[in-house]
């Protein structure tokens, strides 16, 4: 009995000591930043696309990397065919595979190796043939008689070889003159690709510094919110003190009833203040762990208080700083696409004329060997040069197209005008409420000084019966005012801090 007993004195000591070292935790703006970082959903997401941009960055030149090909094919031919010499039947094996390159200049090169292996499967022929022969009669004169003679088949040796390989090395060139001439449709689309990618990373940090900027707001609302349920506790408790002193004063018949039932009024007032307060408190406070990837109302400390050294650590953070924002960014991006797609219209519906050459060694042998050797040799070669022209017809349709693309482009310009503005806007705005903000502190907490004062005099006065529960009680009330005044301006402050960093270039 008296282990389990120890047992559970310990386990309380334990909880006690747990519950006590939260209660005196305090959660520093950097850690509650940190875990928004690493834990907040949407920050996951944005991460993820901003180092999936990095790595694309150089997806663009994939095209001018040289690539191997090669291709196999076997095929049977029974086809019937006018000629009577050709065979009945052709079985050819085919092997080609070599490099082809894309070179930024827009030229196109490619090195080939190619080998075919032919069967013929001809028509059976005799090897001579019996030809009728008409000749003079020797015994009867002015007549002639038939006789059959035996010759060798003259189309046995015109007929091709039933079995050949034929092998081949090749070099094939195009080089564009008008469309794409040196590489240019190439470089548009190098340069939109990488113009995407710069636009959607600077969308996900835009998103990244402004989600980190509301937390901190959060953060501050919170600290301000925390604070004012201490206030509003702190004025609970001095209110049970007034109500406590007038009941002994009515009891000892020093006082009048009223002013217990005065100070019993203010007190259920004062509750009902601080059950509000504690409702704001949580709902932020769900907000709070909600940034953080986390579920519930409950916090394992306290934040920051709002003091003046919370003020002026981070207002050392946010120095002058510029009208610069992200979004005017992504605004530019945008306009530097638009005008890349006019110009990759312009580019694609050119004429196209191109200059191409081919250079082939053939070597055809009955062995695959030989055939082998003799493909890189100059005694058979082929060569091919030629001119390409092509140019698209319906200009009415190439025009519309165009023009449209122009209109996007200029709707583009008067965006990114817009939110320059706009950016500008704000951060004028920002530094004229971050001033009016900080007079009002000042002011405040000349009010909290005038209304502390005011109060304790009037408590002397109370003691000695000189004033009332009543007044006491309004000055209780102004003192309190005062102080949540003075504590929702420097969250004034800080929140208007916090939206300021979402300027600038996000780190």
């Amino acid at each position: 009995m008296k282990v389990g007993f120890s047992l559970f004195l310990r386990a309380g000591l334990g909880l006690f000591s747990w519950a006590a070292s939260l209660e005196g935790k305090t959660i520093a703006l950097e850690e509650f930043l940190s875990s928004v970082k690493d834990q907040n959903p949407s920050l996951k997401i944005s991460s993820t696309l901003i180092e999936a941009g990095e790595l694309r960055s150089t997806s663009p030149d994939l095209i001018f990397s040289p690539q191997f090909f090669s291709q196999a094919t076997h095929t049977i031919d029974k086809k019937e065919l006018a000629n009577p010499l050709a065979p009945e039947r052709i079985e050819a094996t085919h092997l080609s595979f070599g490099i082809q390159k894309l070179w930024e200049s827009g030229l196109q090169t490619q090195v080939a190796y190619s080998m075919t292996r032919v069967n013929l499967d001809q028509a059976a022929m005799p090897n001579s043939l019996n030809l009728p022969l008409t000749v003079p009669n020797p015994l009867v004169p002015g007549t002639t008689f038939t006789q059959n003679v035996t010759v060798a088949n003259p189309l046995i040796g015109i007929l091709p070889a039933t079995e050949y390989t034929e092998a081949r090395t090749q070099v094939d060139l195009v080089q564009p003159l008008w469309k794409n001439s040196e590489g240019r449709d190439h470089a548009l689309s190098r340069d939109s690709t990488l113009a995407k990618i710069a636009m959607q990373e600077a969308g996900e940090r835009y998103k990244t510094q402004s989600l980190l900027a509301q937390a901190e707001n959060v953060y501050w609302q919170l600290a301000l919110a925390q604070e004012a349920v201490r206030t509003q506790e702190g004025s609970i408790e001095r209110f049970r003190k007034i109500k406590e002193w007038a009941r002994k004063r009515a009891t000892s018949q020093l006082g009048d009833r009223a002013d217990v039932l005065q100070a019993d009024s203010g007190l259920r007032v004062k509750l009902y203040e601080l059950e509000q307060a504690k409702k704001d408190r949580n709902a932020l406070q769900r907000v709070f762990n909600s940034l953080r990837g986390r579920s519930g109302d409950t916090l394992e400390g306290e934040l920051t208080p709002l003091g003046g050294k919370a003020l002026s650590l981070v207002s050392n953070k946010v120095v002058a700083g510029s009208a610069s924002r992200l979004d005017v960014e992504i605004a530019k991006q945008a306009v530097r696409i638009s005008e890349i797609e006019i110009e990759q219209s312009r580019e694609k519906f050119k004429a196209q004329l191109d200059v191409f050459g081919s250079a082939a060694l053939n070597k055809l042998d009955k062995t695959p060997e030989q055939a082998l050797k003799g493909a890189f040799d100059a005694d058979h070669p082929t060569y091919v040069v030629g001119i390409k022209f092509s140019t698209p017809l319906d200009h009415d349709i190439i025009n519309r197209d165009r023009e449209g693309l122009i209109k996007m482009n200029q709707a583009a310009k008067l965006d990114q005008a817009l939110k320059e503005f706009n950016a500008r806007q704000d951060w004028s705005d920002l530094q004229a409420q971050l001033q009016e903000a900080r007079v009002r502190l000042s002011l405040a907490e000349e009010i909290v000084t005038a209304q502390k004062e005011k109060l304790a005099y009037e408590r002397e006065r109370l003691s000695i019966g000189r004033t009332t529960t009543y007044q006491i009680l309004m000055f209780e009330q102004d003192f309190a005012s005062a102080q949540l005044a003075a504590i929702k301006s420097k969250a004034d402050i800080l929140g208007i801090l916090a939206r300021l960093k979402s300027f600038g270039d996000a780190s």
